[in-house]
C-alpha cells in the first residue's frame, strides 16, 4: 500500500512538473524554433539530394544526419531551458567554459582540419565540429554577466578614458575575446571573426555606456565597412589576386561577373536562383541551381535554393517568422527586470540578426562571402546545436524573468 502512493505521489509529481514547465515555456519562442527547424530540414532535403547521389551517397544522406542533429539540439534546447539561468554566472562555469573554448581555438589554429582554405575544424571521425561556433553563445554568457556586475561601474566612468580604465581593472573576459578574435583572423575565419566582433559590440551598445561612446562605435563599425568596400574595390581595379580562398570570395563579391566561371561562380549562381525562383518559385524540389551549379546550396546558399524553389513569397514567409522572433527577443530584453537577463537577451538576439544579415548579405552580394550558416535552415551541426543553445538560453531568461526560478517560488 505504502509502495502504491509513494508511486502514485512521484507519477503526480512528474505530471504537476511537465505540467508547470509547459505552461512556463515561452511559445513565441519555442514555436518559431521549431516551425523554421522544420523548415530548414525539408529545405536540406532538397538542397542536398543531388549532391549525395553525385558522392555516391544514399539520397537522404544529408538529411539524415541533419535530422539526428536537430533532434540531439532539441534536448539541448529543453535541457537549458530547464537549468536555472542562475546556473552560467557561477565562477566555476565561466572558467570552464573560458578556458575550454580557448583551448579548442588554439587546438585548431595549429592542428584544426582545414577546409575551403580555413583550419577551422576538429575531425572527430564521425563529425568535423567548430569551436568558433560554441564561441558565439560563451561570449553572449561571459559578456551578459560582465556588463551587469560592472555596469554602475561603467556608468561612472564616462569617455573613451574611462571606459578602458575600467576594462583594464576587470582584463579577463575582453583579453580572452581579443584572444577568440585574434585567432578567428588567423584562421581565418572572417565571418567567424565578423560575427564575435559585432555582436560583442551590439552587448557593448546595450550595457548603459555614455551616448558618445555609442555614436562613436556606431561610426567606427560604418567607416569599417565603407573602407572594406573600398578597399575591395581598388584591389579589384588593380587586378590584385590572392591565393587563399577566403580572401579569394571576399574580392569576388563587389563584381563576380568577370569571375563568374572562377572565384565569382558561387554568387553568379545564387543571383540566378533568385531571379529563376521570381514571386511564386520553381516549386519545391524543382531548383535547376542545386544541381551542380550552386556550390554549398545546401549550407550558406541554402536561402538561395529557398528562393528558386519558393519565390519570393517563401522568402518572405520565413524572414517574417525569423524576425519576428529576433525583435521579439530585442522586446523581452527591454521589458527584462534584471540587467543580466537583459543584456543576455540583447545577446542572443544579436546573434540572430547579425547571422541573418551576413549571411543574406553573402547570398545577395550585399556583403563578402564569408562561409555564414542560416540559422535553423542551413546545414550543419555545429550551427544547429548553437542555435539550440542559444534558444535554450532564451527560453530559460524568459521563463526567470517572467516567473522567477522554481527553487526561489518554493522558497516563498
Amino acid at each position: 500500500m505504502s509502495t502504491e502512493k509513494t508511486h502514485k505521489s512521484k507519477t503526480q509529481g512528474l505530471a504537476s512538473a511537465i505540467k508547470r514547465a509547459y505552461r512556463e515555456l515561452n511559445l513565441s519562442i519555442f514555436l518559431p524554433y521549431m516551425v523554421l527547424s522544420i523548415i530548414g530540414l525539408i529545405m536540406v532535403f532538397s538542397a542536398s539530394a543531388y549532391r549525395a547521389i553525385s558522392e555516391g551517397n544514399d539520397v537522404t544522406y544529408y538529411v539524415i544526419r541533419q535530422l539526428i542533429f536537430m533532434v540531439l539540439g532539441l534536448g539541448v534546447t529543453l535541457l537549458i531551458y530547464r537549468l536555472r539561468v542562475t546556473v552560467f554566472r557561477s565562477q566555476a562555469f565561466k572558467k570552464l567554459a573560458l578556458v575550454v573554448i580557448s583551448l579548442a581555438l588554439v587546438f585548431v589554429l595549429i592542428w584544426g582540419e582545414e577546409i575551403n582554405g580555413a583550419k577551422g575544424w576538429i575531425d572527430l571521425y564521425v563529425i568535423s565540429i567548430q569551436p568558433i561556433e560554441f564561441a558565439k553563445p560563451v561570449l553572449v554568457l561571459l559578456l551578459a554577466d560582465y556588463f551587469s556586475r560592472y555596469q554602475e561601474d561603467f556608468a561612472k566612468n564616462t569617455g573613451w578614458k574611462g571606459f578602458f580604465r575600467m576594462v583594464g581593472r576587470h582584463p579577463i573576459v575582453p583579453a580572452a575575446i581579443l584572444l577568440w578574435l585574434g585567432i578567428a583572423v588567423s584562421l581565418p575565419d572572417i565571418g567567424g571573426f565578423g560575427l564575435l566582433l559585432v555582436i560583442a559590440s551590439l552587448m557593448v551598445l546595450g550595457s548603459g555606456i555614455p551616448s558618445k561612446l555609442v555614436k562613436a562605435l556606431t561610426g567606427i563599425a560604418i567607416g569599417a565597412y565603407a573602407l572594406l568596400v573600398l578597399g575591395v574595390r581598388l584591389a579589384n581595379h588593380l587586378g590584385w589576386t590572392s591565393s587563399n580562398y577566403r580572401i579569394q570570395r571576399l574580392l569576388s563579391f563587389v563584381n563576380p561577373f568577370p569571375e563568374a566561371q572562377g572565384i565569382g561562380h558561387q554568387l553568379v549562381n545564387s543571383y540566378y536562383a533568385l531571379k529563376g525562383g521570381g514571386f511564386f518559385g520553381r516549386g519545391l524540389g524543382n531548383s535547376v541551381q542545386k544541381l551542380g551549379y550552386l556550390p554549398e546550396a545546401h549550407n550558406d546558399f541554402i536561402m538561395a535554393i529557398v528562393g528558386e524553389e519558393l519565390g519570393l513569397l517563401g522568402l518572405v514567409f520565413i524572414l517574417g517568422l525569423y524576425f519576428y522572433l529576433t525583435i521579439y527577443l530585442y522586446y523581452r530584453a527591454q521589458k527584462a527586470r534584471t540587467v543580466y537577463i537583459q543584456m543576455l537577451l540583447i545577446g542572443i538576439a544579436s546573434y540572430f540578426l547579425i547571422q541573418a544579415v551576413i549571411n543574406l548579405g553573402g547570398v545577395s552580394g550585399l556583403l563578402p562571402i564569408t562561409g555564414i550558416t542560416f540559422p535553423f535552415i542551413s546545414y550543419g551541426g555545429s550551427s544547429v546545436l548553437t542555435t539550440a543553445i542559444m534558444v535554450g538560453l532564451a527560453l530559460s531568461a524568459s521563463r526567470a524573468d517572467r516567473f522567477g526560478h522554481p527553487k526561489r517560488r518554493q522558497s516563498k
